[in-house]
């Protein structure tokens, strides 16, 4: 047995592992940020480099260019098709989905509908393919401007009206206004729909207010539900309205409401 006296004095030795678990690791040096004047000296340096600035202006030049070709592809206006000739599918797309056709005036999109409408009764049968094709692509954003385009020729056309009409005049005065509205708007859905009738304007006149009364007879006779009527409300608030500025509401609400009254024989009012 070891005497413990034999044991050598001092402190207890501590183990090499331990030092290598406590043992804090030098953090190395912080890498020290050149100075804004040497960044610039450098610049300088590589810009004065010939081919460095062959290669600079080149990806330079390139990146505009893209950028330019990029712009004109997305904001270029869409070039008005051949009616008469171009495919119909490119008709409709023009017709129902750019704006350009919303920027031609009521007159020129009305004649622009009527040569479409040519088309269809001649539709053969690639031109069902393609109209197939067409109706297929027709969702979210591209159904948004659909019906943005359908609404605004509505707005446009019931506008171009309203915009005359003077509600503080006589009552003579806007009968007189209201029915001859009514004639030149009777021509031109007659000249949409392909069938123009020789009538004179009394009998257009004449026939609108029969229609204005059996109108009113069908909704009094309840054949048309309040449920009916106000999801009829609806669309055209909601959906269609929505496309009018504040002033187009105000405006052809005014026009629409004395036209009804014109053609039913009621008192204009105030």
């Amino acid at each position: 047995m070891t005497d413990p006296r034999d044991t050598p004095s001092g402190p207890p030795l501590g183990s090499l592992l331990d030092e290598q678990v406590l043992a804090t690791p030098a953090r190395p040096p912080r890498r020290r940020l050149a100075p804004p004047s040497a960044l610039r000296a450098a610049g300088v340096r590589a810009w004065a480099r010939p081919a460095v600035r062959r290669v600079i202006t080149g990806v330079m030049g390139v990146s505009i260019g893209l950028g330019i070709v990029g712009a004109y592809l997305v904001l270029r206006p869409v070039p008005q098709p051949d009616y008469d000739a171009d495919a119909i599918d490119r008709l409709f797309d023009y017709t129902l989905l750019t704006d350009e056709f919303n920027r031609l005036s009521v007159d020129e999109r009305l004649a622009l509908l009527s040569q479409l409408r040519e088309r269809l009764e001649g539709m053969g049968g690639n031109d069902s393919v393609l109209l197939a094709a067409f109706a297929a692509r027709i969702k979210g954003e591209l159904r948004e401007q659909l019906m943005e385009n359908v609404s605004r020729l509505g707005i446009d056309l019931a506008d171009m009206y309203a915009v005359g009409y003077d509600p503080r005049a006589a009552p003579t005065a806007r009968e007189a206004f209201l029915e001859a509205s009514f004639v030149d708007l009777h021509k031109r859905m007659e000249a949409l729909g392909g069938s123009t009738r020789e009538m004179s304007d009394e009998e257009r006149l004449a026939e609108g207010q029969r229609q204005a009364e059996r109108d009113l007879e069908v909704i009094e006779s309840g054949a048309i539900s309040g449920r009916q009527a106000g999801e009829i409300f609806a669309f055209m608030n909601d959906v269609v309205g929505q496309h009018a500025s504040a002033h187009e509401r105000a405006r052809t609400s005014v026009f629409m409401r004395d036209m009804s009254r014109m053609l039913r024989g009621n008192p204009l009012g105030p």
